[in-house]
C-alpha cells in the first residue's frame, strides 16, 4: 500500500528500537478513549449538538464575499487665494473635472461588474 511501512520494516531492526515507555499524552488519552468507547451514545449526542450548533452559526453568517459598498464618492475641497476671481475658480474646477472623467468611467464600469458578479 505505502512505501514507508515497508522501508521501516526493512531498515529498522528490533535491536535498534528505543524502549517503549508511556508518555503523559498516553496516560491522559487512554482513559479518555476507553470512556468514549464505553459511552458511545453520550459521545454521539455531544457530537450531534456541536454539529447542529455549528450549522446554526453558519446559517447566521453573511453569504457574500464582498458586500456592496454603494456608489464610490470623492469629496474635493478647492482652496485658492482670496484674490482669485470666480471665473478662475470655475476654470480650475472644470479642468479638474475633465481630468477625472476617465477615472469616473473606470469606476462606474468596476461598480457595474461588481454588482453583476454578486
Amino acid at each position: 500500500m505505502t512505501v514507508v511501512p515497508l522501508l521501516a520494516y526493512l531498515f529498522i531492526r528490533k535491536e535498534n528500537l528505543p524502549e517503549a515507555k508511556e508518555t503523559s499524552l498516553q496516560r491522559w488519552y487512554t482513559p479518555a478513549l476507553q470512556w468514549a468507547l464505553k459511552h458511545r451514545a453520550v459521545v454521539l449526542a455531544v457530537a450531534g449538538v456541536l454539529f447542529a450548533g455549528s450549522m446554526f452559526l453558519l446559517a447566521r453568517q453573511p453569504r457574500t464575499l464582498l458586500p456592496e459598498m454603494g456608489e464610490p464618492r470623492i469629496s474635493v475641497s478647492v482652496d485658492l487665494p482670496d484674490t482669485s476671481t470666480m471665473s478662475e475658480t470655475t476654470a480650475l474646477v472644470a479642468e479638474f473635472e475633465k481630468s477625472l472623467a476617465g477615472w469616473r468611467t473606470w469606476a462606474r464600469s468596476r461598480a457595474k461588474s461588481a454588482r453583476s458578479a454578486a
